[in-house]
């Protein structure tokens, strides 16, 4: 009997809930330095890591990076500042998901399953413990796509991505739910300390 070869979309996603729940989008200069299309074990997927570089950035103030006029959200929906339309907190988190993936890419980053990643959203950014908001985020996105590739090569995340409060060695299933803006530290399921990396197991090169 001939096995398929296709992969279930299940197991897709769990992948990519592991491999993303080590950090938001960061990645290490070791992995930056390398092609985008460079192959890449899970180990070096699940080192990298999220650091908040700078405070909190808030709406409508002259730290907003933005220059964008301050969003102001209600229970269920956040207005875009173009006014298009209401979104939800889905769609917020959706629409930053893809501006990140892009600028990845757009930066020679190895790309990764966007779509594995946004079936997440919206617990992937909102979840307990997360300090972000559908208002944040939705000013943070365009600060993501024109945030600069020397940054996002070296694994900096915009100060608009704000620390979660769990500390380490407490449960968590996505980063920003942690303090440290990182899920893992080695075990599934657990914030890690601040800017720890899982060792990478290298291959001995032929003499």
């Amino acid at each position: 009997m001939k096995r398929s070869s296709s992969i279930s979309p299940v197991l897709l996603i769990g992948l990519a809930a592991y491999a993303i729940g080590a950090g938001l989008w960061a990645c290490s200069s070791e992995e930056s330095a390398g092609s985008k299309d460079s192959p890449t074990t899970a180990d070096q997927e699940a080192g990298a890591s999220l650091e908040s570089e700078g405070g909190t950035v808030t709406p409508g103030t002259e730290a907003d990076a933005t220059g964008l006029p301050p969003v102001t959200p209600d229970d269920a929906a956040v207005i875009l500042p173009d006014g298009a339309a209401p979104l939800s907190p889905k769609e917020v988190c959706e629409a930053y998901v893809k501006a990140a993936c892009l600028r990845r890419e757009q930066c020679g980053q190895r790309p990764i399953n966007c779509e594995a990643v946004a079936s997440l959203c919206p617990d992937y950014l909102f979840s307990a413990g997360s300090s972000l908001t559908p208002a944040t985020v939705a000013q943070c996105t365009q600060v993501r796509a024109q945030q600069s590739c020397a940054e996002v090569l070296q694994g900096i995340e915009p100060p608009c991505v704000t620390a979660g409060a769990r500390a380490a060695t407490e449960s968590c299933q996505f980063a920003s739910q942690c303090a440290s803006l990182r899920c893992g530290n080695g075990v599934a399921g657990q914030c890690a300390l601040r800017g720890h990396r899982r060792p990478r197991r290298r291959l001995p090169r032929n003499p």
